[in-house]
């Protein structure tokens, strides 16, 4: 739901964000590595279904190798 992203945004939690047909890009700042990072909002259904989804994942912009997955 976009007022939770705007929140975030609001917050300087997170930079800015991008939403797609199926993503929600968002674009983070200044994370540290030993300092956990939780982010919450809420998704609302376009046409509500059973799935299953692929996990999240989290890189690095400049160094995509730097892949981290999570479920």
């Amino acid at each position: 739901m976009r007022e939770d992203l705007e929140g975030l945004r609001n917050r300087n939690v997170i930079e800015r964000y991008d939403l797609t047909g199926r993503q929600v890009i968002l674009y983070l700042r200044n994370l540290t590595q030993k300092k956990a990072l939780r982010l919450n909002y809420r998704l609302r259904a376009k046409y509500p279904v059973r799935a299953f989804v692929p996990p999240s994942q989290a890189y690095e912009y400049y160094a995509p190798s730097a892949t981290r997955v999570t479920t």
